[in-house]
């Protein structure tokens, strides 16, 4: 079997610093193996929303990534939008240890 983490997910959703009844997010981030990464959430009112984000290692400090969003259709595209941007961006803070990762022709086998 591959590699496989999960990750359960529970968000709240805070207005000045209160929490908004009715809005939680649930849902699970699995990886699968070393560069996929499936996120599916559960939007209260509106429906589901899934993403894929795949990572390619191209070269040393150079990676190709790419994501897709699936969302309910009766999730509205402010929503979505809002999604998908949060979603980037932290995309974005991980990228800086996903680019300087060291890659050795023959790393060494360890046992966990």
């Amino acid at each position: 079997a591959p590699h496989m983490t999960h990750i359960s997910i529970r968000q709240q959703v805070l207005a000045w610093n209160v929490r908004v009844p009715g809005l939680d997010v649930s849902g699970v981030a699995r990886q699968v193996g070393p560069g996929i990464t499936v996120i599916h959430l559960a939007l209260p009112w509106f429906g589901e929303m899934q993403a894929y984000e795949c990572v390619t290692p191209i070269q040393p400090r150079r990676l190709r990534a790419t994501h897709h969003f699936f969302f309910s259709p009766s999730v509205p595209t402010w929503l979505r939008l809002a999604i998908k941007m949060a979603l980037v961006n932290q995309f974005r803070r991980d990228l800086s240890i996903w680019s300087n990762k060291v890659h050795l022709r023959q790393p060494l086998l360890v046992k966990g």
